[in-house]
């Protein structure tokens, strides 16, 4: 019997207007040998967008993880229907950023937790991958899984769709799911040089490499760590008077994006529920 294919195509239509994604988000943990207090450690990323008269480079910081890859999306059509990936390079990496008829995003999450729950090899269920890949373009070699220990927590929905400010597709509401994975830092070499990573480069100069990747013919993008006490940062979300809503907070001379609430255990967000 000839095997069944579904080909996605790309880009928003009357039906498919729902922008959905699913991340795989990484709240890392450690404890500072100098004040024994616990520090959330997340990723900078330094990325060069184009402009009409040149271009312009935007620092973030935001969870460590990624998007989450489709591993079958034949059998995710049979789930969903039809769906199509927001960008040819979405495509082209397999990653959970598609847009869907509006109809199908309770369906959508019912198959989230079902793949969690059963693992049923339709969606990718760990973090491992993108967190190998983001701690090499920090460091610039490979760190050993054994250095770390990854526990799933939770799955978060973001019914409300919002903005979003991906270049991939800028401007299109999306709603999102955040899996939640917690990492234990005990290992003393890598939690050296996270915390050396985040005191000894600057966002100035995480955005000078990145102009200089990019005139060199990259991406245009550079890596590095910020690690913020824990309590402090879940203090300042709490006696904020709101999100801003462009999708990230200035806090500490940093732009924060707003998901970094996802893995933050201490603060209850109406932006998320909690479905399974």
């Amino acid at each position: 019997m000839k095997k069944s294919t579904y080909i996605p195509g790309i880009g928003a239509t009357s039906s498919l207007s729902l922008r959905v994604s699913m991340a795989n988000l990484v709240s890392i943990v450690l404890v500072d040998p100098q004040d024994q207090r616990a520090k959330l450690v997340l990723e900078r990323t330094a990325t060069v967008y184009k402009e009409q008269d040149g271009y312009g480079v935007e620092v973030r910081a935001k969870p460590f993880g990624g998007s989450a890859c489709i591993q079958d999306p034949v059998q995710l059509q049979v789930e969903i229907g039809d769906f199509n990936f927001d960008s040819l390079l979405s495509k082209e990496e397999s990653d959970l950023r598609i847009f869907i008829d509006p109809g199908q995003w309770e369906k959508f999450k019912q198959l989230c937790c079902w793949n969690l729950e059963q693992d049923r090899g339709i969606l990718e269920l760990s973090p491992e991958r993108e967190l190998l890949e983001e701690f090499m373009d920090i460091f610039g070699v490979e760190i050993d899984p054994s250095q770390f220990y990854l526990n799933w927590v939770r799955l978060l929905a973001e019914d409300q769709p919002v903005q979003t400010s991906n270049p991939r597709s800028k401007g299109s509401k999306t709603a999102r799911i955040y899996s939640i994975h917690e990492m234990k830092v005990d290992d003393p070499d890598l939690k050296s040089r996270l915390m050396e990573n985040s005191t000894g480069i600057s966002d100035l100069e995480l955005q000078l490499a990145a102009e200089s990747d990019y005139m060199r013919g990259g991406k245009g993008r550079a890596n590095a760590a910020l690690v913020l006490d824990y309590l402090h940062l879940v203090n300042a979300y709490i006696n904020l008077p709101r999100l801003v809503t462009a999708g990230y907070t200035w806090l500490w001379g940093h732009n924060i994006e707003n998901n970094v609430l996802a893995v933050l255990n201490d603060i209850q967000s109406n932006n998320y529920r909690e479905i399974c």
